[in-house]
């Protein structure tokens, strides 16, 4: 069992890692679990003093994981798997259309990747491989693998990170699988902005309201929470296929299934 400052190492470099899957800082993090009132609830870990159990259940939700991994680490002089580790089989290539590393199918049944799931079952989980630079804007590179949560699993919220397909509503042919925020457009429109120049949105879904028994296309939509009631229309020029939980690191030659 680790103790004192090899304990407070293990700690912090489980920490990290789950910080850096949620995109968020050790500040952050530190102010959220305390109600604003701290900046050193994982500041402390550097200095080699261990977390203290108040600490760890202030932590736990901000990093979404249970207690009890948080109080594991150490338990056998290791620092334990972050969560279930299952293996997530590969189903979208993620790419532009028409450039050279498109390919010509974007569904795959592919390898499995073994990787940490995190708030619920790994059935309702799968991969991701990216294969150009589409998904720079969110630090994913080329070769790395996300791990996404289909919508089953998954509640949608205004500013989730998500999987989306664009294609073609008459033949529902994939002209390109792409990483993107979830938002609304000007005109109410829900969209996924890609960070990138061109397409620098996807349209998933047009909004139509209803005024006075007819259906009218144009009203702005303003949302009263975050919450999104998304269900996928014939007609959408793209489709959500998840939301995007962790990535994986791809190698530094060749490409992997993590």
């Amino acid at each position: 069992m680790l103790k004192g400052p090899d304990l407070a190492a293990a700690q912090l470099a489980f920490i990290e890692e789950r910080l850096r899957e949620l995109g968020l800082s050790a500040n952050a993090a530190s102010l959220k679990a305390s109600d604003g009132r701290s900046r050193d609830k994982i500041r402390t870990l550097t200095r080699g003093n261990p977390a203290k159990l108040e600490t760890l259940r202030e932590l736990a939700p901000v990093l979404q994981v249970p207690l009890a991994t948080l109080l594991a680490i150490g338990a056998d002089d290791t620092a334990p798997p972050p969560a279930n580790r299952a293996e997530i089989p590969i189903r979208y290539l993620v790419s532009l259309a028409m450039t050279e590393q498109t390919p010509d199918k974007f569904e795959v049944t592919g390898k499995a990747t073994p990787a940490p799931v995190f708030g619920g079952s790994p059935a309702q989980c799968f991969g991701a491989r990216i294969l150009d630079k589409s998904a720079a804007a969110f630090g994913y590179k080329p070769g790395a693998v996300v791990i996404v949560r289909a919508l089953a699993d998954a509640a949608l919220s205004l500013g989730d990170r998500v999987l989306v397909r664009h294609r073609l509503p008459e033949t529902d042919e994939t002209i390109e699988v792409l990483i993107g925020t979830l938002g609304l457009s000007a005109t109410g429109d829900l969209i996924a902005t890609t960070g990138l120049s061109l397409p620098s949105a996807i349209e998933i879904q047009s909004v139509v309201a209803e005024s006075e028994g007819f259906a009218e296309r144009g009203r702005v939509y303003r949302p009263r929470s975050k919450k999104v009631d998304y269900r996928p229309r014939p007609e959408d020029p793209a489709e959500i296929l998840g939301v995007i939980e962790k990535a994986t690191t791809p190698r530094r030659s060749g490409r992997r299934d993590k």
